[in-house]
């Protein structure tokens, strides 16, 4: 699947939470390793709603805001994205 057409399969959007934890990555990455501090139980929450692609046509103007503890630590919005949407899509298609 290409980028170009990745957003033609998506069946809808939901929100992921991407938790790590620092301390235990921070070991992991000495060793080589990249995965396992966020690989604990309960480490991506995710939903609890699913929008439709037709409720949603321009999946690239959201705003994201993440917040800890109540305070606003980062603000942007999916345009821009590291990797954008379509190339997710593509590269997790494979």
């Amino acid at each position: 699947m290409t980028p170009e057409r990745a957003l033609e399969s998506v069946a809808g959007y939901t929100i992921l939470n991407d938790v790590s934890a620092r301390d235990i990555a921070a070991r992991e990455r000495e060793a080589g390793q990249v995965l396992l501090g966020k690989c604990f139980d309960t480490f991506a929450p995710i939903g609890p709603w699913l929008v439709t692609r037709d409720e949603l046509p321009e999946p690239l103007r959201l705003n994201i805001r993440t917040r800890v503890n109540g305070v606003l630590r980062q603000e942007g919005d999916t345009s821009s994205m590291v990797h954008p949407i379509a190339q997710l899509v593509a590269y997790l298609s494979r």
